[in-house]
């Protein structure tokens, strides 16, 4: 079968061979042209052809080379528009943090016996929440265990535990801690902490059955409080619910602080030494 293909090629070939010949030599005898005019006749359309053809290869490959060079401006540009999308966002970001640092420096004026210390949250527990977070400030900037710390928005919680450069704050929304409370409009104490079910949420409980407690009343820390200075705003009252043991009435609280995003506190720190919780509850047992 290759064989016979092979000699069909070759017969084809030699028929184009003799047909160029004879329309070379028809052409010299009805012009009187000499050789090599018959063979430009011939060759040269050949020649034309073939610089067509070249000619349209080099466009083909300059507009290759245009769309590369085309691409890669596109690929520059993007580049460029990336990275001027993260420098707004960068000045959008330090934007909000000056305006949160000066909030919470605004803040400091209402306590005046107190030396305010701006601090950033480095870490915090896993979750969603800031039960407890640490912060970029220690003993070497004066921290100490038990100091307030709060935002523009309120109370946040306190410092719990203090390192040289670092301290753990631990907040209101942590059901360890009970803060001592009241309401802003009848002055009414109660005693708020964190809840093990709701994270948002803080429990109150109230002993005194004739307090005069509604929903939507604003909740402060009392001048009762061993460690934070009253008037702080912690939330405010969104139902009411007893335990069941006819002593303790109870209530949920909406904190005022946004324990979802917290990036920058502030740490009052005392301008007294305080007494050790220990022998301040002994003292208030005799």
């Amino acid at each position: 079968m290759k064989k016979l293909l092979s000699k069909k090629r070759w017969i084809i070939t030699l028929l184009v061979i003799i047909s160029v010949v004879l329309a070379v030599f028809t052409y010299n005898r009805a012009t009187g042209s000499k050789l090599e005019d018959t063979l430009a006749f011939v060759i040269v359309p050949l020649q034309n052809a073939g610089s067509s053809i070249s000619r349209g290869i080099g466009n083909i490959t300059s507009r290759f080379k245009g769309t590369d060079a085309l691409s890669e401006e596109n690929r520059i540009l993007k580049d460029e528009l990336l990275s001027a999308r993260a420098e707004v966002s960068r000045l959008r970001m330090l934007e909000e943090d000056t305006r949160k640092l000066e909030a919470l420096l605004q803040m400091s004026d209402n306590y005046p016996d107190y030396e305010v210390q701006g601090a950033y949250i480095i870490s915090k527990d896993p979750g969603n929440w800031y039960k407890s977070f640490t912060v970029n400030k220690g003993s070497s900037s004066g921290i100490k265990k038990d100091m307030p710390v709060i935002t523009d928005q309120g109370l946040v919680g306190k410092v719990s535990r203090v390192g040289v450069n670092y301290a753990l704050v631990t907040s209101i929304i942590d059901d360890s801690e009970a803060v001592t409370s009241k309401s802003l409009r009848t002055g009414d104490i109660c005693y708020v902490n964190g809840t093990f079910s709701k994270d948002d949420t803080c429990i109150m409980q109230y002993y005194d059955d004739k307090a005069d407690f509604v929903v939507g009343d604003e909740i402060v820390t009392s001048q009762l409080s061993k460690i934070y200075p009253a008037g702080i705003r912690i939330g405010y009252i969104t139902e009411f619910g007893g335990e069941g043991n006819g002593t303790v009435n109870s209530g949920l609280i909406s904190p005022a602080v946004n324990f979802k995003n917290l990036s920058y506190v502030l740490i009052l720190k005392n301008n007294f030494e305080q007494k050790p919780i220990e022998e301040t509850t002994e003292t208030e047992s005799k």
